[in-house]
């Protein structure tokens, strides 16, 4: 039936899950990294996740969605066919179609964090901006401490329209914004090797550093493999991944 779903659990999942299950079963033998697959009374596959013969290390501790778009079961599978949300993200089990959401913000409780420690913030003030992915603030993050963006790395001023564009661009988000804010993010710290601040950009509640990329103006370089930062239940580092995609799928900026 249209819109129904059928959940699986296993005998010793959580007591949450199991008052959702269809089927209760102690047969389910899952190490985290196994491929899973539907198959019909005659042992064929009408539908799976992974490869069989391959491990899926790169989907380790993440929930995986169908996307809204796919009304087929598939005996192939296609990665593109799956939206990605953060580790035991249980609350949307036993409901489809789910939508996959596009916007976020940062959660109010990292205000109350200093940004001297990890996921702390600190509101600044727009002062200048030297190229796409570096700029000054105020108080206290000018000339060597001037911050350096996390996880984009924009071209150089001095190597063409593209880099001037990438400023223009990442300075008209901090411009016209209310309020600005640094995050530490706990990955990469807050301070780098010459000495500069490392942060996440919040112009407004819109993170500077993903608007970057999912408008092409660089490739993702953001790397957390703890995934320390989740917003709207999807991690951080596939909220960059997403934008690269994104980016990529329509021949923007450094991808044209």
């Amino acid at each position: 039936h249209a819109n129904e779903t059928f959940m699986i659990a296993y005998s010793n999942s959580d007591s949450s899950l199991l008052d959702q299950a269809d089927l209760v079963s102690n047969l389910l033998s899952f190490n985290g990294n196994d491929t899973i697959a539907i198959m019909d009374a005659n042992n064929q596959i009408v539908d799976i996740i992974g490869t069989i013969g391959w491990g899926l290390f790169y989907l380790n501790d993440k929930t995986l969605v169908r996307n809204p778009s796919v009304v087929t079961a598939s005996d192939t599978f296609d990665i593109n066919q799956w939206d990605e949300y953060k580790s035991d993200y249980v609350e949307i089990f036993g409901s489809h179609p789910v939508v996959y959401p596009t916007t976020f913000t940062f959660d109010p409780a990292f205000l109350t964090i200093p940004f001297s420690e990890p996921g702390g913030m600190i509101e600044v003030e727009f002062v200048s901006i030297y190229d796409g992915d570096t700029a000054y603030f105020t108080p206290g993050f000018l000339g060597d401490s001037r911050v350096r963006f996390i996880g984009i790395d924009t071209t150089e001023i001095g190597s063409g329209t593209f880099a001037v564009q990438a400023r223009n661009f990442v300075s008209s988000l901090l411009s016209n914004a209310t309020t600005i804010y640094l995050q530490h993010d706990p990955a990469s710290g807050n301070v780098e090797t010459y000495g500069r601040t490392l942060a996440l950009v919040w112009a407004d509640g819109v993170l500077v550093n993903y608007q970057v990329v999912l408008n092409g103006y660089s490739q993702n370089n953001y790397q957390d493999s703890s995934n320390a930062l989740i917003f709207n239940n999807i991690t951080l580092s596939t909220w960059m991944t997403n934008a690269e995609k994104y980016a990529k799928a329509n021949d923007m900026g450094v991808w044209a």
